[in-house]
């Protein structure tokens, strides 16, 4: 092997020292490259998938709403029947577009959203017969947002959002679709609950104590999820719009609060208006998605500026690395054919020296290595010619002598 690279050529072995060490930078180039690009394509999936979380969490308010409905039309609440009707349809058409999406994530998420469309079908005609009590509908319904709840993690999972490693965008993950969606199936749960209650003019002990729990839990979660969205409105700077949203949510929620606590927990005789009641609380919880949705859009316009401007970042450094490389070849072959250039006109010399021919010259560009062999070659020919002329001369002034002699 050694002896076979010492019987290349110098051209060959100059070029294959090029490739190498074009290989040598081109190749980290090429991992940051790939690198950056890597970065970027997880954001473009992040981003994409905001739209789908969306039309989760739209199916997970139709559901919640159309719980608290059921619970004061199957207590006997004729003035909810056709809210109840209109949300009933607009909760079929928002689970067609669900399962829309979910066939284009994945194989899992399809199946997992087409036996939510089959829970949600069975209990909607359940309902619509009244073929269930009130404790009944509740129930089913609670465990079918259970279930989509589950979607959305899997979403947000799926997309890589849970991956999210800013502060500030994991701020607005773990607030909006971690704590918040908990805290309005509380409010949720406690409007169904207070529906019923209210229809029913009555309470019992044991609705009493879930209400109670419910109220606890939504108001811990409240300031969970204020305290970390307030976070991502001081980091992010897109999000300082949020600011004021965020404060109608929490005052919306400390509403709400009060009015199941008043109305509900502590009323003798239970007579609020049931439908104020639905619509008091269906407006705060209706403030919480539009947060919701305005904190997902801006994260979705955050992920795809930043992924925008990574792009560009990484065509600018591709585009560089590629003027570097490219230079750097175009300059190693210039310099390579001028040194084997200048070793050629000298070994051209040198053969003809080699073979009498004194009269040859040579001529030089530059001063460096190559150059100086040139040139020493020349004043070697010329020093040669000075010899061949001395001893010419030499030879002359002996044969006139002898000339002379004789």
């Amino acid at each position: 092997m050694l002896s076979h690279v010492k019987n290349l050529g110098l051209r060959t072995k100059l070029g294959v020292l090029g490739i190498l060490a074009l290989l040598a930078a081109a190749i980290p180039a090429a991992w940051l490259v790939i690198d950056k690009q890597r970065v970027v394509a997880q954001m473009d999936v992040q981003a994409s998938g905001v739209v789908p979380i969306q039309s989760a969490l739209r199916v997970v308010q139709l559901t919640q709403k159309h719980r608290g409905l059921s619970a004061g039309v199957l207590s006997g609440n004729t003035a909810l029947v056709d809210e109840h009707k209109a949300t009933r349809e607009a909760l079929n058409a928002a689970t067609r577009s669900l399962r829309e999406v979910a066939v284009a994530a994945s194989p899992e998420l399809a199946k997992l959203t087409e036996k939510i469309a089959e829970q949600w079908k069975a209990l909607a005609e359940a309902v619509q017969a009244k073929q269930i009590v009130p404790a009944e509908s509740f129930a089913r319904h609670t465990a079918l947002v259970a279930a989509q709840l589950d979607l959305v993690d899997e979403l947000v999972d799926v997309y890589g959002l849970a991956v999210i490693d800013e502060a500030g965008l994991a701020h607005v993950v773990s607030s909006v679709l971690r704590s918040q969606p908990y805290m309005v199936e509380a409010l949720g749960q406690m409007r169904a609950k207070g529906t019923a209650a209210l229809t029913a003019h009555q309470l019992s002990a044991d609705d009493r104590a879930v209400v109670t729990a419910l109220l606890d839990r939504a108001m811990r979660a409240e300031e969970g999820y204020t305290k970390d969205l307030r976070k991502a409105t001081l980091l992010v700077p897109n999000f300082e719009a949020l600011g004021s949203r965020l404060t109608e949510a929490a005052s919306a929620v400390r509403a709400a609060a009060g009015l199941v606590t008043k109305e509900v927990l502590r009323s003798d005789t239970l007579s609020f208006e049931p439908k104020t009641y639905f619509a008091e609380m269906t407006r705060a919880i209706d403030t919480q998605y539009a947060m919701s949705k305005d904190g997902l859009d801006l994260l979705a316009q955050t992920l795809n500026q930043r992924a925008a401007a990574a792009r560009q970042r990484m065509l600018l450094a591709a585009a560089g690395l590629l003027v570097l490389l490219t230079a750097a070849a175009v300059l190693g072959w210039i310099g390579t054919n001028r040194a084997l250039s200048g070793l050629a006109d000298a070994t051209a010399a040198a053969k003809e020296l080699a073979a009498g021919n004194l009269a040859v010259t040579l001529h030089w560009a530059s001063d460096d290595e190559i150059g100086q062999l040139q040139q020493t070659m020349a004043k070697m020919a010329e020093s040669l010619r000075e010899v061949v002329k001395r001893v010419q001369t030499g030879a002359q002034s002996v044969d006139t002598a002898c000339n002379e002699i004789a």
